[in-house]
C-alpha cells in the first residue's frame, strides 16, 4: 500500500516537472523571438530618425 502511494507521488511530481519543463522552454521561445522583433523595430525606428537630421 505505502509502495503503491509513494509511486503516485513520484509520478505526480516527474508530471509537474515535465509540464513547467515545456512551459519554461515556450518562455525562452517566446522571449528570443520578442527580443528579434523588438531590436528589428528599433533599428528600423532608428534609420527612419537618422534620415530626418539628413
Amino acid at each position: 500500500m505505502m509502495k503503491t502511494i509513494i509511486l503516485i507521488l513520484v509520478i505526480a511530481i516527474l508530471f509537474v516537472w515535465l509540464f513547467l519543463s515545456i512551459i519554461f522552454v515556450i518562455n525562452c521561445i517566446q522571449d528570443v523571438v520578442n527580443s528579434s522583433k523588438r531590436e528589428r523595430r528599433d533599428q528600423e525606428y532608428h534609420e527612419r530618425r537618422m534620415k530626418g537630421f539628413d
